[in-house]
């Protein structure tokens, strides 16, 4: 399979482009499920929601096939270059990664997984082993690599994006999918999926380590002391704040019958207008977000109770 040029395919007429567009991306479809043993469904539409929930590598694949889908249209009048550049851009990204795949394919099949495996996940211990030191974190070296992971959690929650499908592959060989359809999808990792993710995890700061020493954090460190939980320490914010929504009631001299949390809290969502959005967006988090751990909440508690202690006299 070749990569298509972005500047000759310009040049032809829309009905050339929609029907090269269309047997590629058909090929390409075919491709991916060759290498994960997917069945071809005869509709790449259908066959992309099955690569969607069957692969890790290629699952946005399938919002490929939505922009092939709107361009080639009929419907659609006029299709802008920027959206012709975008989606062959993506066909082109799609003939690296297959070529990526295969190459990693035959990684394994010379060096073998279980050698590889133990190099990356040697390689990834002594990452964040420095990552941990440089912080000047109190934690066991000799630890469980997955115990390192969630050391690495309270003090570089951050890059959870990265961390939380690591320790899910590194656990279970898997990954959790989150999806607006489903909300938890298993996908189990085949062995490139899992061992180019520990490599790539590794590499990427590596070889930059100036992305996790020089970096503007949103989340604070978090220490636990000793048989402490991060659930102690959330129930310890919402007395905090159940604390303060008191103080601001009594402020403004209103009476209240109830003091649990969340009738205190209704009681300053009717009485403080001004900070209604405020307490929706910190609702959504810790009351609603279902997928919110216990780290987002905790941000989510200090940095309302800061604003409204900052605020609610003014």
């Amino acid at each position: 399979m070749e990569k298509i040029d972005i500047d000759d395919f310009l040049k032809l007429k829309r009905k050339d482009r929609n029907k090269i567009l269309c047997e590629f991306s058909e090929n390409l479809c075919k491709e991916i499920c060759k290498l994960k043993n997917i069945e071809y469904d005869e509709n790449i539409f259908y066959t992309a929601k099955e690569i969607y929930y069957n692969s890790i590598y290629f699952s946005d694949f399938e919002s490929y096939c939505r922009d092939v889908s709107y361009i080639v249209s009929e419907d659609v009048k006029r299709v802008k270059k920027y959206e012709l550049k975008n989606v062959i851009s993506s066909y082109n990204g799609y003939i690296n990664k297959i070529k990526k795949y295969k190459q990693f394919e035959n990684k394994i099949q010379k060096e073998g997984f279980s050698n590889l495996e133990k190099k990356y996940k040697e390689n990834l211990r002594n990452l964040f082993i420095k990552m941990l030191d440089f912080k000047k974190r109190k934690y066991d070296k000799n630890g469980a690599l997955l115990d390192l992971i969630e050391e690495i959690e309270l003090c570089y929650y951050d890059f959870d994006y990265i961390w939380s499908p690591l320790y899910q592959l590194l656990y279970n060989k898997c990954i959790y999918k989150d999806t607006i359809r489903d909300e938890f999808w298993v996908i189990n990792a085949d062995d490139v999926e899992y061992l180019d993710i520990l490599n790539r995890t590794y590499e990427y700061f590596s070889e930059d380590e100036k992305i996790y020493k020089d970096y503007e954090p949103y989340y604070e460190e978090i220490t636990l002391e000793e048989n402490q939980t991060l659930e102690d320490i959330y129930n310890a914010e919402i007395e905090k704040i159940k604390n303060l929504f008191i103080e601001m009631l009594k402020y403004k001299n209103i009476e209240f019958k109830e003091d649990d949390y969340y009738s205190l809290k209704n009681q300053v969502f009717k009485n403080y207008e001004k900070f209604r959005d405020s307490l929706i967006h910190y609702e959504s988090i810790v009351e609603h977000d279902v997928h919110g751990t216990y780290i987002d909440m905790i941000t989510e508690i200090r940095n309302e109770y800061k604003f409204l202690e900052e605020n609610y006299r003014k």
